[in-house]
């Protein structure tokens, strides 16, 4: 059966036959002749001056000048070179290339190579838009390539120029990022130590200067308990702010704080030392604030 769409297949199958027949006739002169088919000839002209063009287009020409003289253009040349710029370059290809149109191609080719050769010396070795840069001489210096000695210098001659100001080095060391030579790493301060220490001087200042050691338990219970993600994360116990002794009923996790009943709640409110007035709820939340756990998904 003939159809239109069976004869295209066979116009197709056909037209690839061939082809593979042409490639294979092909590889077969190359074993011959030991020459690629589609290798690429070599340039006659290896010369420096064959990198430049031989062709230039009128239309394309007369565009660029056209542009340069316009506000765009110039607009272009304020913003990459601070200031207006000669349209004399561009003027220059059209003209040559209206004076060449002409020409025998060889003229013409050799012409234009001529005129781009020059352009190149003209522009690419004069002065550069980049110029406006300030380039550096000496490499930036950081704490650690500085001279020590200037530094210290540095450091007694402000102390001499401002006798009444507070030494703004003295106990001014960052602890976490450097270690005096023999001492162990486990004696530097994280950032977290330093954090729950601060936490605890706080709370003795507002205790007063008689505060039981379970303030400054708690106070590092509070952080730890702060950086819970689930519910069934496990909580740090308080202590009984009183005799510091272990509080009866404290929540393990979120969910045993989210069921416990109102009697265990007042125990632990108690022992804390804060009010237990008001309702279960209100009592829970006072409750979860003052441990430091947060809100999470119960789910």
């Amino acid at each position: 059966m003939h159809t239109p769409a069976n004869q295209e297949l066979q116009a197709l199958l056909k037209e690839l036959n061939e082809q593979a027949e042409v490639d294979r006739e092909q590889r077969i002169q190359s074993k011959r002749t030991g020459e690629l088919p589609n290798a690429v000839p070599l340039p006659d002209d290896i010369s420096p001056d064959s990198l430049y063009p031989t062709t230039i287009h009128c239309r394309s020409a007369f565009d660029y000048a056209f542009f340069c003289q316009s506000f765009g253009g110039q607009f272009v040349n304020v913003y990459r070179y601070g200031s207006f710029r000669s349209c004399s370059n561009h003027w220059e290809d059209f003209w040559l290339c209206l004076r060449t149109r002409n020409w025998d191609e060889k003229d013409r080719a050799k012409a234009i190579r001529e005129h781009y050769r020059k352009k190149a010396v003209k522009y690419k070795t004069g002065p550069s838009s980049e110029d406006v840069w300030e380039v550096r001489t000496e490499p930036v210096k950081d704490a650690f390539q500085d001279s020590l000695e200037d530094l210290e210098a540095k450091i007694e001659q402000w102390k001499k120029a401002n006798p009444g100001l507070a030494d703004p080095w003295k106990g001014n060391v960052t602890t976490v990022m450097q270690r005096a030579p023999g001492r162990p790493m486990n004696d530097v301060k994280t950032i977290e130590q330093k954090a729950n220490q601060k936490k605890i001087e706080e709370n003795q200042a507002n205790a007063g200067s008689n505060t039981p050691p379970a303030f400054d338990h708690n106070a590092v219970a509070r952080i730890e308990n702060s950086r819970a993600t689930h519910n069934k994360f496990p909580l740090v116990k308080f202590r009984n702010v009183t005799n510091n002794a272990a509080i009866p009923y404290f929540p393990k996790t979120i969910t045993a704080l989210s069921r416990m009943s109102e009697a265990h709640i007042d125990v632990v409110l108690a022992a804390l030392s804060l009010p237990t007035d008001g309702d279960p709820e209100a009592k829970q939340k006072r409750l979860q604030a003052y441990i430091g756990a947060p809100t999470v998904n119960m789910a």
